[in-house]
């Protein structure tokens, strides 16, 4: 198998070019820095193929604020919105949106806190660890689940009235997908799916061959690396 077919990138064509390149100008072992310009474009092309002209925000804080302000508009006054947040890290997306949101919520984090469970483009086992450290956003609202999400998601009731924030941030394709499986049946019109990978390869494939023919929807926006949807019927 030629080296430059073991990246994981969009098109064969494009893995070419990044070997090519790579090999060529001696850049040496910077073919995810690359892999990640050729796939943001091949994003870039992909939205315009499925969606047409959508507003794309420059980084997904900006992106986030636009879901709260529509989560803000369309929630009933005294209703929650249950907050799912798949894959912290060092929680700085958990920080930002229990700071920024103008609603009542529950937020939920999964996270094994220990990193990567296996290497992902580059970042090998174990990456992006914060070393069993949870992130220091605290409240009687906000939970975390901690360790692999195939052994923590059923401790989490997702059959609620309330609208729900869907974040999918595992990196990873097998839980990610295992995620989605797990919660589609109880995701709802007006529900909101953010897919925070969704330039790379495996994010797509499960956007394509599941979420496609799960749901009807909108596009809230999207950044150079992510993509946000409204639920606005269920097709199952």
């Amino acid at each position: 198998m030629p080296r430059w077919r073991k990246h994981g990138s969009t098109s064969t064509f494009v893995q070419f070019c990044i070997y090519f390149i790579q090999a060529s100008f001696r850049l040496g072992n910077c073919t995810y820095k690359i892999l990640a310009i050729f796939e943001s474009l091949e994003f870039a092309i992909w939205k315009k193929k499925y969606f047409g002209e959508i507003t794309t925000y420059h980084n997904r804080h900006k992106l986030c604020l636009v879901i709260l302000d529509e989560l803000s508009n369309s929630t009933p006054t005294g209703s929650k919105v249950n907050i799912y947040e798949f894959g912290v890290a060092f929680g700085e997306l958990c920080k930002y949106i229990t700071e920024n949101a103008k609603f009542l919520y529950n937020y939920n984090g999964f996270d094994t806190f220990t990193g990567l469970p296996n290497s992902w483009r580059g970042l090998p086992k174990g990456a992006i660890s914060t070393n069993n450290m949870l992130p220091d956003t605290t409240g009687d609202n906000i939970f975390f689940h901690v360790g692999l999400v195939e052994n923590t998601i059923s401790s989490v009731d997702f059959k609620s009235e309330n609208v729900n924030f869907f974040i999918f941030d595992f990196d990873l394709y097998a839980p990610t997908l295992f995620t989605y499986k797990f919660i589609r049946k109880s995701i709802k019109k007006g529900d909101i799916l953010f897919f925070d990978e969704a330039f790379t390869p495996d994010e797509k494939i499960i956007i394509e061959n599941y979420f496609f023919r799960d749901f009807n929807y909108k596009v809230i926006g999207s950044t150079p690396f992510a993509i946000a949807f409204k639920i606005e019927e269920i097709l199952f």
